[in-house]
Parts: C-alpha cells; structure tokens; sequence
C-alpha cells in the first residue's frame, strides 16, 4: 500500500515534473501513422529526448534568479519548480512551440528535441566595459539577463573561460517562449531574418527613411504563424480543438485543422498571414517637437502605395487611412468602398 502522503508527492511529479512534462510534449509531435510507429520512433529518439530534457531544460532552470524569483517563503527550489510548472502550464507553451517549430523550419521527431535543447543553451550575455578615457586594464565585465544585443561580438580569449555566441544562435533562442525576452539590434536584424514565432512587438529606437526599409523592419515580427495570428486563432478555436481532439493529438494540430477549414480564403492568406485582430504591436519614440509621429503616418501611406504596386496590399492599412481622411468610422469605409476585408465579407454573409 502507498501512503497517501506518498501517493500525492508521485502525483505531483508525475504532472509537474520538468523532465516529464518535456517528454509528454514531445510525444505528441512525433509521427507515426498508429501507436506502434510512433513508440519506435520515440525509442530511437530517445537520446535526443534526454537531452532536451536534462541538458537543456534543466540547465535552462538551474539559475539563481529562477529561485530568487519562483520560490515563496521556505518553499524549496523543487517544490517551486513543480508549482510554476504546473500552474503556468508549460506543457501547454511546449506544445504551441513544438508545433510552430515544426511547421516553419519542418523539423520532425528529434529534430524538434535537438531544435528544443539548442535554443535553450543561451542564459545570460557578457559585456566589458571601461570607464571613460581609462587603460585597458581598468576594463570590467557585466552581466545582463534581460537584454543582448543583435550584432557579432569580439571572440573572447580562452583566457576569458567563456565561448563566445555567435548571432545565428541568438535568433534560435529568440524565437523560443525562453530567454531572452528583448532584442535590441541595428539594421543587421532589418532583412532575411524572422524573429516572429514568439514575439509580436516592435520598437522603432528610429525610423528608417524609407517605406521599403520599414516594410522589411516590421515584416521581421508579421509573418506566417506569428505570435499575434496565433492568438486571435486561438481566442475564437482552442476550447473547441482541445474538447474535439484526440487523446494523443496536440491542441495546436487540432487547431490548425480547425483554422484551415473554416477560416481560410481564396487569397491563401487567411487565416496564417492575415487574422481578424491578429495585429502586430508597434512603437515608436514621438519626444515633444520631434517629426516622427508625421513620418511615420507619410511612411504608412507610401508603404500602402508601394504594396499596391506589388499587388500585396495590406487591407486595414488602406482601410485605416482612407478612414482617417474621410472622418468615417472604418466599418462606412468597408461598405463604401469595395469590401477588402476577407473577415469582414465572412460577418456580412453570417448577418444576411
């Protein structure tokens, strides 16, 4: 017989443990057309499962400010561990991430447990600093876990007892619900890179003096499957995905079908490109006197122009400034003019 006491703790192990809660993530996005499939699958990957798990998450949690920040009172740092594991569902968040992985790099089975383990091996950021006209060797080091620049950094000596990073690893831990949560870059992260998978705020230190080079800066956060596309997909389809999927299916597979069947379009834009609230969050420096906010109402209008001419417009750009200089509300404009919004013909043919 297993006392009470000891029946709970096993339990509470079985839900919150890190390492289980990894393993059960995984499982769900290994493939496998029946259950036998799926298990030698599981087996041969076993390896790289571990490693996610142990060399990996638990180096990712292994740090004092997890402590510092997790633990209440006398609370040991396990027992921490197992109540936020639990009460913020990171089950949940593996998946989402698992699943998005999979579906912008098409990464299977291990690939995903390798892919999981490497974008948590970056815990905090070294800078050296020295005061104002001083000798090298006053030269201090600092550091910093809130923030890390987008740029490539000096290789450090093997005297310094550290690897340096390199920036291709950044973006992989960027593009994780882990740390780091800001990333602070010059044009360098402007092209070719997308930062969209876990992020959905862009901060403009300066405007660029162009619509093509904003088009490309803001583009890095609103692309396929973003953060922002993800959540209003989820707000309207996740308890309906998680009450009809299967034992073994992952939520954000079942949500996926779900979207694909009732809320895509002819465009091959909606829902993954294009979502009703599925907007990025932008933010720009406006100090008193300064001509940003201007600039960048003259950028937007250039930008719709230039999209026009590709023949990509963006709908609520147009729609929000042809709205801004008529003074009508943005629903007149959508009925005075041709209905662009793919979301807004869907409610009018549900109204008639």
């Amino acid at each position: 017989m297993i006392r009470l006491a000891g029946f709970e703790s096993l339990v509470d192990y079985a839900l919150g443990s890190p390492g289980v809660v990894v393993g059960r993530a995984l499982l769900r996005h290994f493939s496998g057309s029946d259950s036998e499939e799926q298990v030698l699958n599981w087996e041969e990957a076993f390896y790289e499962v571990l490693a996610a798990s142990w060399m990996g998450l638990q180096n990712y949690l292994d740090q004092r400010w997890f402590y510092r920040l997790l633990s209440r009172g006398n609370e040991s740092y396990p027992d921490a561990i197992l109540r936020a594991v639990t009460d913020g569902n990171l089950e949940s968040v593996l998946d989402e991430h698992l699943w998005i992985t999979g579906m912008l790099r098409n990464l299977h089975d291990e690939e995903l447990a390798q892919e999981l383990r490497e974008g948590l091996t970056i815990k905090s950021g070294m800078f050296f600093l020295h005061p104002v006209d001083a000798k090298r060797d006053a030269t201090f080091s600092l550091r910093c876990h809130v923030a890390m620049p987008f740029i490539q950094t000096q290789v450090r000596s093997l005297e310094d007892g550290e690897k340096p990073f390199r920036t291709d690893e950044m973006r992989r831990a960027f593009n994780t619900p882990f740390w780091p949560y800001v990333l602070a870059t010059t044009s360098v992260g402007q092209e070719g890179l997308d930062f969209h998978a876990w992020c959905d705020t862009l901060v403009h230190w300066d405007l660029c003096r162009n619509p093509v080079d904003l088009e490309q800066r803001e583009g890095r956060i609103q692309r396929f499957g973003g953060l922002s596309i993800r959540r209003a997909i989820a707000a309207r389809l996740a308890k309906e995905a998680i009450s009809t999927r299967s034992s073994a299916q992952s939520p954000w597979a079942r949500i996926a079908e779900l979207a694909d069947e009732r809320m895509s379009d002819d465009s091959g834009l909606a829902p993954w490109w294009v979502c009703k609230d599925g907007t990025v969050n932008r933010y720009v420096f406006d100090v008193p006197t300064s001509e940003q906010k201007h600039w960048l109402h003259w950028m937007k209008e250039q930008r719709l122009l230039y999209r026009l001419a590709l023949g990509q417009p963006n709908q609520e750009d147009l729609i929000e400034i042809l709205s801004t200089k008529s003074g009508l509300q943005p629903d007149a404009v959508r009925k005075a003019v041709v209905n662009l919004s793919p979301w807004f013909r869907e409610r009018e043919a549900t109204n008639q």
